[in-house]
């Protein structure tokens, strides 16, 4: 893996059950900083990657999925899913079809909620996403 690597990944192949074609990367790190921009047409595996990178592949999205996807340290398939929330996470094409609650602050309380988190600490960091704080307290 390389020095300090964010994201890891190595000989990576999905394929769904339904679909002939697959995703394959023999080899990919991301450090921290960098930014990294997944192009292509409708179809090529972008939303695939997305998912192997913030394990709904394996964990929701079922099908063949070979190789290795670490982030943060965390190796994504053998990782719950809850705990690699707490490092990654995706924004869909249709940001509104992910929507949960009909306010903000319902909506930033159910992520937080669904990470265990202790009510003074969910408050906490309520508090500081609504202000607009740049430093979030980080639990565990």
């Amino acid at each position: 893996m390389g020095a300090n690597a964010l994201i890891h990944v190595e000989e990576l192949a999905c394929c769904y059950p339904q679909h002939r074609r697959s995703l394959r990367l023999a080899a990919l790190d991301v450090q921290p900083g960098e930014v990294l921009l997944l192009t292509g047409p409708s179809g090529c595996g972008k939303s695939t990657f997305a998912r192997c990178l913030v394990g709904l592949i394996p964990h929701l999205y079922h099908g063949d999925l070979g190789g290795r996807v670490v982030v943060d340290g965390l190796e994504t398939a053998s990782t719950p899913l809850w705990r690699l929330t707490e490092r990654a996470g995706m924004v869909f094409q249709n940001p509104a079809s992910q929507m949960l609650a009909t306010t903000v602050e319902d909506e930033i309380i159910f992520g937080l909620e669904n990470l265990g988190l202790p009510r003074d600490e969910i408050e906490e960091r309520l508090e500081a996403a609504l202000a607009g704080s740049l430093t979030m307290p980080r639990s565990r």
